[in-house]
């Protein structure tokens, strides 16, 4: 038997992804220059270094490391931060 818990995060684990992107599909807005310019590098370099990690090079695929939980922490708590800061 499946603990009710485990519905709960399953629910949510498909129901984040998906629902907020739902109003963007069905009338989209206006994206300014500004903001594309700003969060698309960091987009970019973030997907595909995630991917290398992914991939994983000499070692198993799929098996992260503390030095690229590391980078990934900082680009998470890095790039809201420089955006609040206006850096």
């Amino acid at each position: 038997m499946i603990p009710r818990s485990a519905n709960v995060i399953g629910s949510n684990a498909r129901n984040l992804p998906s629902v907020p992107g739902l109003p963007g599909l069905m009338q989209p807005g206006p994206i300014p220059d500004a903001a594309l310019k700003r969060a698309f590098p960091v987009l970019l370099l973030s997907s595909v270094s995630l991917l290398a990690m992914a991939c994983g090079g000499k070692r198993r695929p799929g098996r992260g490391n503390r030095l690229e939980g590391a980078v990934l922490v900082v680009l998470f708590v890095g790039y809201p931060l420089s955006l609040f800061y206006g850096t």
